[in-house]
Order: C-alpha cells, then sequence, then structure tokens
C-alpha cells in the first residue's frame, strides 16, 4: 500500500471540477455605467444614449438614438457594460454564451434599429449577426444561447466586419467586456430612430476545469517513477526504500517542470548598461525551441515602475525588415535574445500614435533594444538606450506545478519520520529483552 501514497497525495491536486456559470445583468443602467463606440461608413451618423427612469420593462431602461444625415451612411455603435468584465485565464476557458435582452422601438422608421450583441476584447469590438430589428412599439424579448468565439465577427473603423477574425475565448485570452450593438443605415433616406433596452443579460458558460499540461506531466512523472523504482528493487529481491524511492520520484518531477514547454507564464528582464534603466516584465506565450510566440497578458516595469495603468494588457508589434517598420502582431521573444523581434507598447500602434511608454527588442546590430519612457520613469523625455544584450527570460512556475513538488517534499518527510520511529521503537524492544536476560533452564 505504501508505494500508492504519493500518487495519492497528488490526486487532490488533479481534481477536475465543473465551472460555475458566470451572469452579467443590466435592468437599471445608471449614468457612467456603460461606454459607446461607434463605426461609421461615409459620413453623418450619430449616436446618443443615457437612463430613462420609467416605462421600461419594468422600471428604468437605456434610450438609444441614432441619426443619420447623410445619405448612404451606415453606423454601428458598441455599448459595453463597463463592470461585466470576464478573464478566461482566471475565470475559466469560455464553453459558450447565453445572451438576452428586450428592445422596444420608440421612434423608428425604414424599418426600425437593428440591434445584436457584441464584446471588447484588446482593444478590438467584435459583434454577432443581427439580432432583430422592428418598428413595432411594445417591448419584445429576444435571446441567443450556445454563442461560441465563431459566433462573432471583428468590427472595423469603417463599420464592416470580418468574420474570420474573432475573440479569443480560450485560457490564453485577454480579459473580455460585454455589451450589445445598435445599429442604422441611411441608404437615400434620413432619418432619426429611437429605441429602448432593457433587461440586458449574457451569461458565460466555462468549460471544465482541466489539469494544467505541467501538472498532468508532473503527475504521470511520479507514477512513472515509483512504477520504475519498485520493480527496480523487486527484481534485485531487496527491501523498498521509500525515501529514496520518492526522492527518485521528485526528480522526476522536478525535470517535468524544467521542460515542459506549453503555454506558460514568463518573465524577462535586460539592463542597459551599468548605468542605465533596468526593464522587467511578463507575459503570456507557447515556447517552442528558442523562441516564444503567441503572447498575451504582457506587463512592463521601467526600473520598478509600471508601464500604463492597464499594464498587464500592453499590445505587441513586430519590426518588418522589408518595409522598415512595426507592423501588428507577429511578435517573437527568444530566450537568449538573438531571435528577439518584438516591442512592447501602451498603445494599438501603429493604429494609435498616443503612445507613452515603450519597450523594443530586435536582432539587429546597433539597435538590438531600446526603452522609451517619460519623466515618470526618470528615463528624461524622451530617453533611449542601447543594451548589448543583458537579457535573460525564464519560465514562471505553475502553481499547480509547485503544489505537486510541495506535496512531493511533504510526502518524503513524512516517510523519513514513519522509518525512524519504527527504528526508535525496534531498538526499545532490543534493549528490554537484553535487561531480562535468558530464561532459567527447567529444573
Amino acid at each position: 500500500m505504501r508505494r500508492f501514497i504519493l500518487g495519492i497525495a497528488l490526486l487532490p491536486c488533479l481534481a477536475v471540477t465543473a465551472g460555475a456559470s458566470v451572469v452579467f445583468s443590466d435592468g437599471n443602467f445608471a449614468a457612467g455605467t456603460w461606454s459607446a463606440q461607434s463605426f461609421v461608413t461615409g459620413s453623418g451618423y450619430s449616436s446618443s444614449s443615457g437612463q430613462v427612469g420609467s416605462g421600461g420593462n419594468p422600471g428604468a431602461y437605456l434610450s438609444v438614438t441614432n441619426t443619420l444625415s447623410q445619405t448612404n451612411t451606415a453606423g454601428s455603435t458598441e455599448h459595453l457594460s463597463t463592470a461585466s468584465v470576464y478573464d478566461p485565464a482566471v475565470s475559466g476557458v469560455i464553453a459558450g454564451l447565453d445572451v438576452s435582452i428586450d428592445y422596444d422601438c420608440l421612434t423608428c422608421t425604414l424599418g426600425g434599429m437593428g440591434y445584436g450583441f457584441a464584446l471588447e476584447q484588446g482593444g478590438n469590438y467584435f459583434v454577432t449577426a443581427q439580432l432583430g430589428t422592428g418598428s413595432v412599439s411594445g417591448w419584445n424579448s429576444n435571446a441567443l444561447s450556445g454563442l461560441t468565439s465563431a459566433s462573432f465577427s471583428e468590427v472595423f473603423g469603417d463599420d464592416e466586419t470580418n468574420g474570420a477574425i474573432n475573440p479569443d475565448f480560450s485560457a490564453s485570452g485577454a480579459p473580455i467586456t460585454f455589451g450589445f450593438e445598435t445599429w442604422n443605415a441611411s441608404g437615400a433616406g434620413l432619418f432619426t430612430d429611437t429605441a429602448g433596452f432593457d433587461n440586458w443579460q449574457v451569461t458565460v458558460n466555462p468549460t471544465a476545469a482541466v489539469p494544467e499540461p505541467a501538472s498532468l506531466a508532473l503527475f504521470a512523472a511520479a507514477l512513472a517513477g515509483l512504477t520504475t523504482a519498485r520493480r527496480r528493487f523487486a527484481q534485485s529481491r531487496t527491501k523498498v526504500d521509500y525515501p529514496k524511492l520518492v526522492t527518485f520520484s521528485l526528480t522526476a518531477l522536478l525535470a517535468a517542470v524544467t521542460h515542459d514547454a506549453q503555454a506558460a507564464e514568463y518573465s524577462f528582464s535586460d539592463t542597459f548598461g551599468p548605468s542605465g534603466p533596468t526593464v522587467t516584465g511578463y507575459f503570456d506565450g507557447n515556447a517552442s525551441g528558442n523562441s516564444i510566440t503567441d503572447l498575451t497578458y504582457i506587463s512592463v516595469f521601467i526600473n520598478g515602475v509600471p508601464f500604463a495603468a492597464d499594464n498587464g494588457n500592453l499590445f505587441s508589434d513586430s519590426w518588418d525588415i522589408g518595409t522598415g517598420s512595426w507592423v501588428t502582431g507577429g511578435a517573437v521573444v527568444s530566450f537568449d535574445g538573438s531571435q528577439n523581434n518584438f516591442q512592447f507598447i501602451d498603445v494599438n500602434y501603429p493604429t494609435d500614435l498616443n503612445f507613452t511608454a515603450y519597450f523594443y527588442s530586435i536582432s539587429i546590430p546597433g539597435k538590438e533594444s531600446e526603452a522609451y519612457g517619460t519623466d515618470t520613469f526618470g528615463m528624461g523625455n524622451p530617453a533611449q538606450g542601447t543594451s548589448a544584450y543583458n537579457w535573460t527570460v525564464s519560465q514562471v512556475p505553475e502553481p499547480a506545478s509547485v503544489t505537486l513538488f510541495g506535496v512531493g517534499l511533504l510526502a518524503l518527510g513524512s516517510l523519513r519520520r514513519r522509518r525512524a520511529a519504527r527504528r526508535i521503537a525496534a531498538a526499545g524492544d532490543r534493549a528490554d529483552v537484553t535487561a531480562i536476560g535468558p530464561e532459567p533452564p527447567i529444573a
């Protein structure tokens, strides 16, 4: 039975539990709790919204007015509930969404105002197909269930959508803010539509929690170590030395932690000479050989000061040698710095040029690394420096990996204490026999 002690101790760390659904809802729409972002084709589109205290379904509701003052114009507005934020990395991978909303056409022309559901992730907006429209007055309830990432398409600056670009519902996806969309197009007519919205709700259904890849590898390594050592001792007909057995398994566990190449968190540091700034930070990514790609959850610090208020969700770019410019996506970090091609920045550059801080590292002689920051960072404005690849990057152990390793150490300590107790007890028995002496011969 003792050969299963470590395996049994590790099992609770790998327990699979179903994630609980998370519900976001609003039937009040208080001022300051919703934001709006509009996208326009042509010109002459505007949108406004605000809470109306009565007349909803029931009580207060959100009134939205879309105005088209030019012909051949289309516009959409993404209304976001600023408090309705879900982080897949923390709360679980999203298996599906169930959504519902009530709609009332208050002043509608040409078929009424179109509407659907929307979300924002990493500064990008995504919408479903139009949920409904209509010019009939009176509250109507509409709902959709089982929405997946593929149910949403990205919205671009000219009110166009691209169904090939979807939000990321996986554990590596950035936090998501939920809301809904309103939409109008003028064609040859000019008009103003006003509609009411109430009882907005989004239910997030996470997938069942699955053990981290490294945790599974650790557990498998532990069992493999136990089995191999047991067979070896059995073949030699030697009594099993359990402390050595557990030590053997822990060695395998540590190797699994060190060599795990799945998606993980990494820390980095780059020092700009003896008197220059030190840039540190964290990111999530997928390692393959010397390179780490698919970078998310990026945080950067200059001399210990965070880049921006949204540190943890910084943007990443890569340098296109052919055009000599930065392009969105494609960032690569390498363990030894020789293949670095990334820029971490606090805006969606180059679309947005209003940045306040950035850090880049490129494998081009004379332009290896550069850090820029406002006076907040004590670097001057601007300030920069070139690094001689004083660069380090390493994986941050997953919480479950650390837990498993700690459980293994506890098991080792427990086995050693039990063995020591048995030795003390055996020594005491021998002492008692010596004190009593041999029995006298029978007369």
